[in-house]
This record gives C-alpha cells, structure tokens and sequence, in this order.
C-alpha cells in the first residue's frame, strides 16, 4: 500500500507542475522517469504474479483487470510522451495550444494521463478493505458496480434504438435558420442531427440534463427575408413522442429498477457486514501471501535486474565450459581406444622403398621384415612395446 500511495503522489506532483506549459512536447519535471520506473515494476510485478499463481486464477480476481488496464493506459501515455518529443525535435515548437489540431500528441497524452491518474487514484479503494469501518462500505460500492454495468448495458440498448429513430428524422433540419417577423434567428439545435450528437444527448437525459426543446422542428424561411415559414408538425410531434417514450422507460422504469438493485445489494452486505468484511480481509491477505516477491514495486526491479545479469553471465560461459567438456571427453575417448588396441599402427617401411628379396619372407607396407632382419632393425612386437611407452 505504501509503495502505491507513493506512485499517487509523484502522479499528482507531475500533474500540478506540469499546467502552466502552453507549448508542445512531452513533461518537463523531472518526475516522468519516476513514474515510467514504477509502472515497469508494477508491470514485472504483475507478470510474476501471473507465472507463479497461473492464469485462470490471476484473471479470475477483479482488481488484476483493473491494473491491467491502468498499466496499458499508462503505456499509452508514454508512448506519446515519446511521440510529442519527436515532433519537437522535428518540428519547429512555436505554436500555441490555441493553433493545435484536434488529434496532436500532446493533447492525447494529457488526456491518457487524465485517465489514468484517476485510475491510479481509483487502485487506493482496494486497500481500504482491510479497515473494519470504512471495508464494508468499499464492499458495497464493488457489489453495486457490477449491478450498474448490467443497467448500463440494457440502457445502452435502448440509447442506440431511440437515436437511430431520432436521427432519421431531424439529420434533414441539420442549419436551418428561421427568422420571425421581429427578425429574431432561431437555429435548429444540434441535438438529433448526426447520430453522435444523438446518443449524448439520450445518455445526459438520464440525469436530465437534455433540454425540452431538442425535440422541435426549425425550418428556414421559403424566402431570403421572407415571412412565409412552413411548419412539419407530424415530424415534430414523432419526434416528442418518441422522446417521450425515451424519458418514461428509462427515466421511470430502469432507473427506479436500479435504486432498488443497489439498495438490495447494499443491504445484502449490511446485514453481514462482519462476514463479508473478514472474507474480503482475508482474501487480500492470501493474495500478497501468494506473490512470488515479498519487495514492493519499484524495489523489486533491483532483484530482477541482478537475476538478469547471472543468467547473461552464466549463457557467455556456458560456451567456453561445453568446448572444455568436449576435448575431456575426446581424451577420455582416446585413452579407452588405445587401451583397447583399436590404434592403426603406422608403416615402419615406406611404401616407396624396396624390399629386400628373401625367401620366406613376409613383404608388405604395414609389415616389417620377419625372416632376416639385419642387426639395428626392430620387428612388430618391439615397434608396439616402444609405442605403448611412449
């Protein structure tokens, strides 16, 4: 807890000094190897955690997909780091943040890091469950997510249904202008004319935040200056009905639906506070008993790195040792063979010289003479005794 509490803090001191630059390029505050240090010891953590315990356990616990994705949004990040700095180096960085283009790197990576410093500050509720006080409440609050990600999914549906309905009819009314008789400008809104803008505007009227007046028809004049103004009122009238309709299942039914879901699974944990708090406990106990380093992130980098350089140490000698064992064991070879006698003897006589012509005698270029050797001469049996000893 410690180490990440740490890891939070150097965020948001990165964060703060970081908001008055106004020109491109990545951080400048010192603080972004600290941060870049840590997230790969979390991620080396993470790793050894999923090779000692086994995948189907590792990703069977919640919060390991919540730091997975909180080290891939911050992976991002520095990959953009990286990328603002080479169009600094590339590009002349004379541009204030007023001229940027909607996708420019530095405006991507401050959004990443947006989202993954609330990410990282969101980490800190896990640790929470180990007070008696505030651990049953975090409790709730993780039942209650999975309730509210199964309400947004049905609501989801219902969001594409009523925009794809409500962008068929006013996408046709997409800048018209009217003008009244006292020439005031009234613009169709821009609430239902692309699709996009549709889904937003259903998804803020869940917390009625759309206004009623997204549902009128505007239709220019039929003259430049003219006074003459057509009215579509079935479309319009469509077009409120169905937001209408909208506001009543969503607003009336699944939102009351979802008050009394949570409040059951908050109860539900109410009533066996102690319980669940002590098996919440205890399963985060288990889990850092299970891991395989007992050093916090980035400290566990030290002992990773010192295990790298004896395996590189040990692969660079391993190939002088294998050439050592390999003439060991040709000499070990060939001390078996010559114990054996399976040595070749060589010609005492080259084949090239003449051999004396006795009779009886046997000739030949492995052999030496037998039948009337002269005096200095050595036989086959002397030749090998001398080589033995040699």
């Amino acid at each position: 807890m410690t180490s990440h509490v740490l890891f939070v803090f150097f965020v948001f001191m990165l964060i703060n000094l970081d908001k008055s630059r106004q020109y491109r390029g990545p951080p400048k505050t010192g603080l972004e190897w600290v941060i870049v240090i840590w997230i790969i010891g979390f991620i080396c953590h993470s790793i050894l955690t999923l090779m000692s315990i086994g995948a189907r356990r590792y990703f069977s616990f919640i919060w390991n997909w919540y730091d997975l994705l909180t080290h891939v949004v911050f992976l991002m990040t520095f990959l953009f780091w990286g990328k603002a700095y080479l169009d600094v180096q590339h590009y002349p960085n004379t541009e204030e943040r007023k001229a940027w283009p909607s996708f420019d790197a530095t405006l991507i990576h401050e959004g990443l890091l947006a989202i993954a410093s609330v990410m990282a500050f969101g980490r800190i509720l896990y640790f929470l469950q180990q007070s008696a006080t505030i651990g049953p409440y975090q409790i709730s609050l993780e039942r209650m997510s999975f309730d509210i990600v199964s309400f947004l999914s049905v609501a989801f549906i219902i969001i594409l249904s009523f925009a794809t309905g409500m962008t068929r009819l006013y996408q046709y009314y997409n800048g018209m202008v009217q003008i009244d008789e006292n020439k005031h400008k009234k613009a169709q809104l821009s609430s239902f004319v692309r699709f996009d803008y549709s889904v937003k505007t259903l998804f803020w009227a869940l917390f009625g935040m759309s206004p009623v007046e997204a549902a009128d028809v505007i239709i220019s004049n039929l003259e430049t200056g003219g006074k003459t103004i057509r009215h579509h009122l079935f479309t319009e009238g469509v077009g409120h009905f169905l937001y209408s309709l909208y506001h009543l299942i969503i607003g009336i039914a699944l939102i009351n639906v979802l008050i009394a879901i949570l409040t059951t699974s908050y109860q539900d944990v109410v009533d066996n506070a102690d319980t669940e708090w002590k098996y919440s406990r205890t399963r985060l106990w288990l889990r850092y008993i299970n891991y395989p380093s007992t050093i916090p992130p980035p400290l566990s980098l030290i002992p990773l790195v010192d295990f790298i350089g004896n395996k590189i140490s040990e692969h660079r000698k391993l190939p002088r040792e294998q050439t050592q064992n390999i003439q060991c064991s040709l000499k070990s070879v060939e001390t078996k063979e010559e114990s054996k006698g399976w040595w070749q003897p060589q010609p005492l006589i080259q084949s090239n010289q003449e051999y004396p012509k006795t009779s009886g005698q046997r000739k030949g270029p492995d052999y030496d003479l037998i039948e009337g050797k002269k005096d200095g001469e050595l036989g086959i049996e002397e030749a090998e005794q001398i080589r033995v000893e040699k």
